[in-house]
């Protein structure tokens, strides 16, 4: 997978220009909210390759996979830093969700697959279906969702619990600086596990994640991480960002 950064000759998408251009003369003239999350791009990894918006950051060319399951974007949990094959959107502003549907069954503390929304300078929001053990750590209840916020290289947890479900959606909605996480074992009705406000999130990102932060040398504990899609609900006077053309 190329390292793609959002440079140069950027296509967008031409079909929401005249709405983009009539709901801004609208909220100026009415001082009406911003818009509704009404438009939508979704991954569903049935391609041979990679789509171009995704930037691989520490990419492991040999722990991730579209073939390996058909209809899946697979990623090998690797362990220790720095965090390998985060995948990354060009950042998006204004409201949005991110939705995904994850297979995943850690067994190991640490152990995590979901969704991210950060700027890489230690401020982000994490959102997982994870496991942590160790009674030692006040944050870890077993097998559970985790929402985890880091801010300046500081981070806080909340979690919902139990949960021993493999099959997981995860949806972080983002409100300003304000970010909520749900789960759900259908895709239909879901559990709020709590809300964060981050607002040193400047530049927002959102991304998926499958990473165990704690060097982890035996290779059973290298457990696959299978996203069925990726999905961005966001505002219909938002561009979302199609090719970087060199």
């Amino acid at each position: 997978m190329s390292k793609r950064r959002s440079r140069s000759k950027m296509r967008w998408l031409p079909a929401l220009i005249a709405t983009a251009l009539c709901l801004a003369l609208g909220s100026a003239a009415t001082g009406e909210p911003a818009a509704p999350l009404t438009a939508v791009w979704q991954d569903n990894f049935d391609g041979p390759t990679m789509d171009p918006r995704w930037e691989c950051i520490n990419e492991e060319p040999d722990y991730w996979s579209l073939s390996e399951r058909s209809g899946f974007l697979r990623i090998m949990q690797l362990s220790g830093e720095p965090t390998k094959n985060l995948l990354k959107q060009a950042a998006l502003p204004g409201d949005y969700d991110v939705t995904v549907r994850v297979q995943f069954a850690p067994s190991r503390d640490f152990q995590k697959a979901g969704v991210v929304i950060s700027q890489g300078d230690g401020n982000a929001v994490y959102l997982f279906r994870g496991a942590c053990f160790n009674p030692a750590m006040a944050f870890c209840n077993d097998d559970a969702i985790y929402f985890e916020k880091w801010e300046q290289g500081n981070f806080l947890m909340q979690s919902l619990d139990p949960w021993t479900h493999t099959d997981t959606y995860l949806r972080l909605s983002k409100r300003g600086a304000s970010y909520t996480g749900y789960a759900s074992t259908d895709g239909v009705s879901w559990t709020e596990v709590g809300t964060w406000y981050a607002p040193g999130i400047t530049d927002p990102r959102p991304g998926l994640v499958a990473h165990n932060p704690v060097d982890d040398p035996d290779p059973a504990g290298i457990i696959p991480a299978d996203f069925d899609f990726f999905r961005l609900d966001y505002q219909t006077n938002i561009y979302l960002p199609l090719v970087n053309e060199e």
